[in-house]
């Protein structure tokens, strides 16, 4: 199976090969299998070099094995690769695992049972089910033997049994075997009997080990609810087994085990009392013994841990959950006090620290919500000169509230809906003057736009561009383009100057140079360097030249107009000026002096125009700073 999201159910189904893989998951594929009644996969090569996994599952995919109507699953298979993962040559897909009866065995090879093949980690979750696994010199579920990179397994729920093929040295969980350290086991849940566990932790990051705990005359029964010390611990598809034991993994220290054997139509209370450093016990029938302060030290324990810290901001989820979690905590910190608990006392509950650090931020949350709210009441006026500096400060507070912190702007509405009516008034008041301001700008651009002549293309282009930059404006503030703006005055120009200049022939490209005198040890020493320009239909070489310097910023002292017809000369750029016979010339695709003025010289498109400071005089001179050849090309 390649790619996709595709949903497979096997209802009675029964594949048993040779040297060939029943099920492949490649491709990136995310596969959901559903279990009705009794199904086989089974690869059954005996000797390690024929021998191939049950079900694949590359790198980058996924399977999830759901179970319906008692749906089971026997799989066997062997070789370099797990019986259910990945080949000797990747890390295993991500495999997730919510239920079924699950039979595992591996004939003979190095990869894990569920995980990763030879020398590969494995990514797997099991959230329930009825999982036995039987391997070799792999992990039950985690690594094939020899594997460097640390598998990730998270154990959530399910009874889970381990076994070891004789002579082989896994059946473990996490690491290959049990001196490996390369695994990240989590255990929230679950009845698991395995040769060993990597490193195991419950989810709040604390250290787990086994503890056994016999229930007589049980076997076989599934249990309910399970808390230790009053902290729920999950026990989806959990089952005493056959010896009457369930394995369970839990923090140090001593601790109160409770749970519901199901029996029938009934369930009845079992209790296990655990002391510090035994790993085993009987479960007497019952509610358990703690006493009233046990159970209020529990209970506080329970929503210290149940703080929700870390994120960004200190926290994870929204402040309100925040301060719902932290007054929860107060609550049973309280409480605990009422049962007898000194200061002292409650301060060496495991989590205070946390419960003192989530404290802390309720304190700055509150703080920050009710500086913004003061901000919003503030607020008075009924026009937006009026309230403009108490809104900027209000937004202010708020963005220090929201941004800066975490909370969100409805979170502090639904605090204060009168508070926060009045900043979504002052708003209102804004957005209009803005409107109205965006507007007057627009209909002034709009009366700046000049009449048309052959002479002004390149102005009256510039003066529509700066109305229609005008009339985005008044767009992003609220105005509709095609039922607002063209009725404001002058409007009519506007349209006018734009169909204009959509008429016009289309603008010619040329490119040009301004080359001074030589500064220094320079050959020539450039205002403009070889730039190519769009320019309007009708530009002369003098509007361009004229252009180009206003845009370098450089100075251009000249007399006479830059239109057709009249005289042209310039005077001086920037600091060169003209003196005696020497001064500016210009050439245009050609080495030859051209004997007409610059504004007398209309852009067709394409010239090179080259400006340059002559010292040989303008009827011919002597001088040697003229452009060489190479200075000329490509401009003459």
């Amino acid at each position: 199976m390649s790619g996709g999201n595709p949903t497979i159910t096997l209802s009675g189904t029964s594949i048993k090969i040779k040297q060939a893989i029943p099920l492949t998951v490649t491709g990136n594929a995310n596969v959901t299998l559903i279990l009705q009644g009794t199904n086989y996969l089974e690869e059954q090569s005996t000797q390690n070099n024929k021998a191939k996994p049950a079900i694949q599952v590359s790198y980058g995919s996924s399977l999830t094995i759901q179970a319906e109507q008692s749906g089971s699953l026997t799989a066997s298979g062997g070789g370099t690769g797990a019986v259910i993962g990945s080949s000797s040559q990747e890390a295993s897909g991500t495999i997730t695992i919510e239920g079924g009866e699950i039979t595992v065995t591996r004939n003979v090879g190095t990869g894990a049972v569920i995980g990763g093949g030879s020398k590969q980690p494995g990514t797997v979750t099991i959230n329930g089910g009825i999982l036995k696994l039987t391997t070799k010199d792999g992990a039950a579920i985690g690594s094939g033997k020899e594997a460097t990179a640390n598998s990730t397994v998270k154990i959530n729920g399910g009874t889970i049994i381990t076994t070891q093929n004789s002579g082989g040295t896994g059946a473990g969980i996490g690491s290959y075997n049990s001196e490996n350290k390369f695994a990240d086991v989590t255990i929230n849940g679950g009845s698991i009997n395995a040769l060993y566990v990597t490193s195991p932790v419950n989810g709040k990051g604390k250290t787990v080990s086994l503890v056994t705990i016999t229930v007589t005359e049980m076997q076989g029964k599934a249990v309910g609810e399970i808390k230790c010390n009053g902290r729920q611990y999950n026990s989806k598809d959990i089952a005493i087994d056959e010896n009457g034991k369930l394995y369970f993994w839990l923090p140090e220290g001593k601790k109160e085990v409770t749970f519901k054997v199901i029996n029938g139509d009934t369930e009845i209370a079992y209790y296990a009392d655990i002391e510090t450093g035994v790993a085993s016990a009987d479960a007497n029938p019952g509610e358990g013994t703690a006493t009233a302060m046990e159970l209020a030290q529990w209970a506080a324990e329970e929503a210290f841990d149940n703080l929700p810290l870390g994120g960004e901001n200190g926290f994870t989820g929204t402040v309100t959950n925040l301060l719902e979690k932290v007054n929860a905590a107060s609550e049973a910190e309280a409480a605990a006090r009422t049962q007898g608990w000194s200061d002292t006392q409650i301060s060496e509950f495991d989590g205070y620290p946390n419960y003192q650090t989530a404290l802390s931020l309720k304190t700055q949350a509150e703080n920050l919500r009710d500086n913004a709210i003061a901000q919003f009441n503030a607020i008075e006026g009924d026009t937006y000169e009026a309230v403009k500096d108490t809104l900027e400060a209000a937004e202010g507070k708020l963005s220090d509230a929201t941004t800066g912190f975490g909370w969100t702007e409805t979170e502090i509405a639904a605090f204060d809906e009168n508070a926060y009516a009045k900043l979504t008034a002052a708003r209102s008041l804004k957005t209009e003057s803005i409107k109205q301001e965006k507007k007057s700008e627009a209909i002034k651009a709009f009366g700046q736009i000049p009449a048309y002549d052959s002479t002004n293309a390149e102005a009256l282009a510039s003066a529509v561009e700066y109305a229609a930059g005008k009339i985005d404006a008044a767009k992003d503030a609220g105005w509709d383009e095609n039922t607002d703006i063209p009725t404001w005055l002058n409007y009519s120009r506007y349209a006018s100057a734009k169909e204009i200049l959509a008429n016009l022939p289309e603008f010619p490209n040329v490119t040009l140079t301004v080359m001074g005198l030589p500064v220094g040890d320079e050959e020539a020493h450039y205002f403009v360097g070889p730039t190519n320009f769009t320019v309007l239909a009708g530009s002369t070489v003098a509007s361009v030249v004229t252009e180009a310097l206003a845009k370098a910023m450089l100075d251009c002292d000249y007399t006479g107009n830059t239109t057709m017809g009249g005289d042209f000369f310039i005077k001086s750029i920037a600091d060169q000026a003209n003196s005696g016979a020497y001064g500016w010339m210009y050439m245009v695709n050609s080495n030859a002096y051209i004997d007409y003025g610059m504004n007398n010289y209309a852009i067709q498109g394409g010239e090179n125009i080259l400006v340059y400071y002559s010292t040989k005089g303008f009827n011919g001179g002597s001088g040697d700073s003229d452009p060489t050849d190479d200075q000329k090309t490509p401009y003459g």
